[in-house]
């Protein structure tokens, strides 16, 4: 198989088939365009990642397919809202109206009524961000709005991982393992995604190749553009 066909063959494997373009039907920019870019060189053929599937020495942990590592990345916090219907869709489509897109994300309702919700933005796109969550902030009636520049995200996928217990407990303790303090937590039905900080993305990757025994030519970093790779050589 040629380098360019080994390389969108690995794309669409990683990234599962779930991203769609800025301009998407709906119309919001928050479903993320990116590009799959191979942090190595990736061949097809015996040893290639075409012909790997990760799965843990002994078979204890659940197979993964691949990893994504998300860089460059700034965390805004909205703090203590008082919890109602439309709060995310709120702050969502204020920041997709300015063309920011919103990569990672997550809310949560404390016992007390008030919600809570972390997102991240490219790092270039914070103080723009920033100024749109700030016009909403007394709208909303959030206690604090919150930042923090230099995040990262690594997401590890798999087949498996919905229907398995024991994957996310598997990841986040890798990552402790290594002395990395995970910020904040996402998952999907196949997914798990974790915000770092940047300084600890490299060893918050190594952590999850170790555990789900996963090679180099499986780690994809995400990139603004197409969701297609960028050949890197062969």
């Amino acid at each position: 198989m040629s380098c360019a066909r080994a390389n969108r063959a690995t794309a669409r494997r990683a990234a599962g088939r779930v991203c769609r373009s800025s301009h998407s039907r709906s119309g919001y920019p928050n479903t993320l365009a990116l590009r799959y870019v191979p942090r190595h060189p990736v061949a097809g053929g015996a040893g290639g990642y075409n012909s790997i599937v990760g799965g843990a020495r002994g078979g204890s942990t659940p197979k993964a397919t691949g990893i994504l590592e998300f860089r460059g990345l700034a965390e805004i916090g909205l703090i203590a809202m008082p919890d109602r219907p439309g709060l995310a869709g709120t702050v969502l489509d204020c920041l997709s109206k300015r063309g920011l897109n919103t990569p990672f994300v997550v809310e949560l309702t404390d016992p007390n009524g008030t919600s809570h919700i972390a997102l991240c933005v490219r790092e270039p796109d914070l103080e723009q961000a920033l100024e749109a969550v700030g016009a909403l902030a007394d709208q909303l009636h959030a206690q604090r709005v919150v930042q923090r520049r230099g995040v990262a995200v690594a997401a590890v996928h798999g087949p498996h991982f919905r229907e398995r217990p024991g994957c996310a407990a598997a990841a986040c303790a890798a990552i402790a393992g290594k002395g990395v303090n995970i910020l904040a937590i996402s998952t999907s039905l196949s997914s798990i995604a974790c915000m770092v900080d940047a300084a600890d993305l490299a060893a918050t990757v190594r952590s999850l190749q170790t555990t789900f025994d996963l090679p180099d030519q499986a780690v994809m970093v995400a990139g603004e553009g197409l969701t297609s790779p960028v050949r890197t050589g062969c």
